[in-house]
């Protein structure tokens, strides 16, 4: 997390443009190239993020309670092909786990482009109905040759879903 963090203080990573702000890696560390791990009040934005260690790798990682979260204007690159557990952004529970439910709330995910892997957007939210995930919005991205599901979500209450394209599924 970041301290000072807050609905009146909020951080954003602004790459200015997603042709000059590159991030990549490659696994060796962790499994996302770029991690929120309880962070809140972020924003992320116009920058490319590309994951390319196979299996196991994603671009974008939001676990450990992370809320009020926003992911922009951003490309998002993984491997094309049948690699395991592959993402673009993941929302989920675990640093290493890709299908746990996760506690996290005030999610939007908007005009992104995200290529490859084998979920495009993937949202594990939590499934206990008294603390159930709430808030996410997946809006106006372009979401392409991801091997499996373009979109994947589950565990969330008030989910808006509007104007995504998903397109060239291998």
């Amino acid at each position: 997390s970041i301290i000072g963090s807050s609905s009146t203080s909020t951080i954003t990573f602004n790459g200015a443009s997603a042709a000059s702000t590159i991030l990549t890696h490659d696994k060796t560390v962790r499994n996302s190239t770029l991690t929120l791990d309880g962070s809140s009040f972020i924003t992320i934005k116009n920058m490319t993020i590309a994951a390319t260690g196979g299996s196991d790798s994603w671009g974008i990682h939001v676990w450990n309670g992370a809320n009020n979260i926003t992911i922009d204007s951003n490309i998002v690159t993984t491997p094309i092909g049948t690699m395991f557990d592959v993402a673009g952004i993941m929302i989920s529970g675990s640093e290493g786990s890709d299908n746990t439910t996760g506690d996290v709330n005030d999610i939007t995910i908007s005009n992104n482009t995200v290529t490859g892997g084998e979920r495009g957007i993937s949202v594990y939210g939590n499934f206990n109905p008294t603390t159930r995930s709430q808030n996410l919005t997946i809006h106006n991205n372009d979401i392409q040759n991801a091997d499996d599901n373009g979109l994947y979500v589950t565990g969330y209450n008030n989910v808006t879903i509007t104007d995504n394209y998903v397109d060239g599924l291998t």
